[in-house]
């Protein structure tokens, strides 16, 4: 026995159609995801690859201290070494002393001793310094006491994406007889 039963067209094109519609929202709604996810992908990267690398900026922060963490005595040149003329006039009395706490020592002659020119030995003993060692072209500021005493940059600290701070102590005596500080001294980097 066969069973004749007639379907109407309009209900065929339909289902055809409706399939291949279906089909279609599909593919394009894969299409957007892989899209979209491919953007991201790329946004991603720009943002990541724009920025410097967190991990040089601090290696370079930790040797700029160090740098400036050198006795006076294992300097050969300039006016901030064991055999200046700033040694045998007596501004310098203590050739142990670091870069820093010279810079501190003088800081304290300036402030607290009332030393009119100690304040341009502290800004070119350490501008002397940095031109000795070629480190001009780095972004570096040097402050003590919340004041900027050697700055050097080829950008701004707020265009920077990586800005480092070191902070320390600075202390000592002077001549053997006063004591000075404790003075809080700043290294910043950044790139």
């Amino acid at each position: 026995m066969k069973i004749n039963i007639r379907i109407p067209n309009t209900l065929i094109h339909r289902k055809i159609f409706g399939k291949k519609a279906f089909y279609f929202t599909m593919e394009a709604v894969i299409a957007l995801m892989i899209l979209s996810i491919g953007f991201g992908i790329l946004l991603y990267l720009f943002t990541v690859l724009a920025k410097p690398p967190v991990s040089i900026v601090q290696t370079k922060l930790y040797d700029t201290v160090t740098l400036f963490s050198m006795k006076i005595e294992s300097i050969s040149g300039g006016n901030c070494s064991a055999t200046s003329d700033w040694t045998a006039d007596g501004n310098i009395t203590v050739t142990s002393n670091s870069i820093l706490n010279q810079a501190g020592e003088f800081y304290y002659r300036y402030s607290e001793r009332n030393c009119d020119y100690c304040d341009d030995l502290l800004e070119q003993c350490l501008r002397e310094f940095a031109d000795e060692k070629n480190i001009e072209d780095e972004n570096i500021e040097i402050r003590i006491d919340k004041r900027t005493w050697y700055y050097n940059g080829t950008m701004t600290q707020e265009n920077a994406s990586v800005v480092f701070p070191y902070k320390m102590l600075l202390f000592g005596t002077y001549n053997n007889s006063a004591m000075w500080g404790p003075y809080v001294a700043e290294v910043r980097v950044w790139q």
